[in-house]
């Protein structure tokens, strides 16, 4: 079952930190991403882009708890860093709120804060 990854674009928390971790089958609230805003009848130019969601397709929530640990100071351990503007992957996530990738791609973006 994949895994779904919730990150900040701009809500009340720091740009690109990982916000919860969900198995796939989770369903999402209209104000959570942007496929539920759309699908609620809502247009897409009006979606706020607090958020963004990355979808593991080879990976399940067990798998990718370690992505929600905490540093000694609270702050989480790992964020999403966003892709280059030009990258297939930024432009997937401007487009549509989401992306859906195997874990070796995802990992690409996922930083360790030291």
């Amino acid at each position: 079952m994949p895994c779904q990854i919730l990150v900040s674009n701009k809500s009340s928390v720091e740009k690109a930190e990982i916000i919860v971790i969900f198995d796939g089958d989770h369903q999402w609230g209209t104000r959570e991403t942007m496929r539920t805003w759309v699908l609620s009848g809502k247009p897409k130019e009006e979606w706020s882009r607090d958020f963004s969601l990355v979808i593991v397709s080879d990976k399940n929530k067990a798998d990718l708890d370690y992505l929600l640990g905490a540093l000694d100071n609270g702050m989480n351990r790992f964020y999403f860093k966003e892709p280059d503007a030009e990258n297939e992957l930024y432009i997937e996530l401007y487009e549509n709120g989401q992306v859906e990738a195997p874990f070796y791609v995802v990992n690409e973006y996922i930083i360790e804060r030291t």
